[in-house]
């Protein structure tokens, strides 16, 4: 499991999420990971080091969280089901492909400015946290 600690990357601090609750817009991710590739998705994975490097988590908390996005939209399989406010906005959007996609993108976006991680290193937010 790769560990995603608070450490100056390239030039840019990106803090850490661990341990803090998560955002609406971390769920949108997570569950478009999950409509795309399904259970299929271990900590290992590209695309989960790559969301886990966005959103300043562990692989394995990625990981973990696309086994209850399986317990939501296959219930009895999976973990257990996300629920709350995250459930009722994925509800709204699981069933289309291009809202689910539209609603990851977005919630990348925010998610980028947050916690400053930007793979291409062009972002303008990213001159805004330089560690000197």
């Amino acid at each position: 499991m790769e560990s995603v600690e608070p450490a100056a990357v390239g030039g840019v601090y990106r803090p850490s999420r661990e341990g803090q609750a998560w955002l609406l817009d971390e769920y949108f991710v997570v569950g478009e990971l999950w409509k795309r590739r399904g259970r299929t998705v271990g900590d290992r994975d590209p695309e989960v080091l790559e969301l886990a490097r966005l959103l300043g988590r562990s692989t394995a908390s990625i990981s973990y969280r696309v086994g209850n996005f399986k317990g939501t939209d296959e219930p009895g399989a999976g973990l257990k089901p996300i629920s709350g406010k995250p459930l009722t906005e994925w509800q709204k959007v699981r069933d289309s492909p291009a809202a689910v996609t539209q609603a990851a993108r977005l919630a990348r976006a925010r998610l980028a400015l947050l916690t400053g991680y930007d793979p291409s290193g062009t972002s303008p937010a990213r001159a805004c946290i330089e560690v000197d």
